[in-house]
This record gives C-alpha cells, sequence and structure tokens, in this order.
C-alpha cells in the first residue's frame, strides 16, 4: 500500500509539472509559474525577471462504498461485492482543479 501511495504522489507530481508546461506553452513565454497549495510547495523561481503568475490548485476527494460509510459494521454477512455492475465496490476519486490567476 505504501509503494502504491509512492507512486500515485510520482503521477500527481508528474501531472502538476505537465499542466505547468501547457500553461507556459498557452501564454507562449516562458514565464515562471508559481504554486499556491495549502502545503506550501516551495518552487524556485529561475525567471525572476519575467512576469510571475499564480496557480491556485483546488483538490477534492470523495470516497464511496467504504465500510465505515455503511450504517452496517463490515461482517462476513455483508453481501460480495458485483465487479460486473460495480456494486458493492469500495471507490475513492481525488479531483484536481486549477485556475492562473491574473497579475495584480
Amino acid at each position: 500500500m505504501y509503494q502504491d501511495l509512492l507512486d500515485m504522489e510520482k503521477k500527481l507530481d508528474w501531472t502538476i509539472m505537465r499542466k505547468k508546461a501547457e500553461v507556459q506553452d498557452a501564454l507562449g513565454r516562458t514565464a515562471s509559474v508559481s504554486i499556491d497549495l495549502l502545503s506550501s510547495l516551495a518552487m524556485s523561481d529561475c525567471y525572476s525577471a519575467q512576469t510571475t503568475r499564480t496557480l491556485r490548485l483546488f483538490l477534492s476527494h470523495t470516497s464511496s462504498g467504504q465500510a465505515w460509510q455503511s450504517e452496517t459494521s463490515a461482517s462476513a454477512t455483508a453481501d460480495p461485492p458485483n465487479f460486473e455492475t460495480g456494486q458493492g465496490i469500495p471507490a475513492w476519486q481525488l479531483k484536481i482543479e486549477g485556475r492562473l490567476l491574473e497579475v495584480s
């Protein structure tokens, strides 16, 4: 499970860097984009003479079908998951949204 979390973190880091590059390409210049996160992710500002913009990220997650969410405790009498319909399979979803803020 720990290795899965490390793999997820690598994918998330790669996605953030890819989106940063896409934003820079869309702007048509190589401006450094600082990321404003609650975790205070530090990015180096190697283009200090150019315009710095802020990419505000909104992270949210939802879970469904978890054992702690059911009214009855998870026991041997619970129905097994149906893999064809997806019924009874625990799920988790991470949603990442971003907005490039204007220079003030």
